[in-house]
């Protein structure tokens, strides 16, 4: 990279720290304070709120991670988001993109009430918890396969997949 290019290319804003933020996820959608995110949308909205992300492309799309955050979400074209997902512990299944991220310290809510203990009274499978939102999902994932007692954090998708996804595991995997 050239000089002239440190000092006149596009500067990316770097995302904001959790510490601050509050996030509530409902069958409305996910709030970031007083900012509410329809899923699906456009990163450019999400982009807005955390400001620039760092972008890795998968088999099946693109992550975007706010790693000062601990949010990120997934897209299949680049450009509208179907999950969101705020990482609030390690988990076994953290790639070392994920790992990359702090951790989100921030306030974070399901239906407005504390996240984890909503997540528990969700269906439950062997490997995760599920609750209903509406059209959506709010997914939490064990941070330890041996030990439910720690989740990694919650994601939340539009995408509608999920119930038959989720029904096939819960039948192989049950509780």
């Amino acid at each position: 990279m050239s000089i002239f290019s440190l000092i006149f290319g596009k500067k990316k804003t770097p995302s904001i720290a959790s510490d601050n933020l509050n996030i509530d996820m409902n069958q409305l959608g996910v709030y970031v304070g007083n900012v509410q995110f329809n899923l699906p949308c456009n990163i450019k909205e999400l982009e807005a709120v955390f400001g620039g992300a760092r972008k890795v492309s998968t088999k099946v799309g693109m992550n975007f991670y706010w790693d000062n955050t601990g949010v990120m979400c997934y897209t299949r074209d680049g450009k509208t988001v179907h999950t969101l997902a705020v990482k609030v512990n390690d988990s076994e299944l953290s790639t070392s993109e994920d790992k990359k991220m702090t951790l989100y310290r921030g306030v974070l809510t399901v239906n407005g009430m504390e996240w984890e203990s909503v997540m528990r009274t969700g269906s439950k499978t062997e490997f995760f918890f599920r609750i209903p939102l509406g059209r959506m999902s709010a997914v939490s994932e064990y941070g330890d396969f041996m030990d439910d007692t720690v989740l990694s954090g919650v994601e939340i998708t539009s995408d509608a997949t999920i119930d038959s996804n989720f029904e096939s595991i819960a039948k192989e995997f049950p509780v």
